[in-house]
């Protein structure tokens, strides 16, 4: 294995690490916006607060 090749395999891993960790990340904001949401439906409440990454999404337009 070439230098290039390991730093190629460290790069590929890294990256990959990088995504789940990412993922994760989202998932427990849409679980904690999920959660949010549910109690304000369950105390009758009305619930008007955007989905996980909407602003983000909006940002990129």
């Amino acid at each position: 294995m070439t230098m290039a090749d390991y730093i190629e395999e460290l790069t590929k891993k890294r990256r990959e690490k990088d995504v789940r960790k990412g993922r994760a990340e989202v998932h427990a904001e849409w679980r904690a916006w999920n959660e949010r949401r549910l109690q304000a439906e369950a105390r009758g409440e009305p619930f008007d607060e955007s989905i996980p990454g909407a602003e983000e999404s909006h940002d990129r337009q």
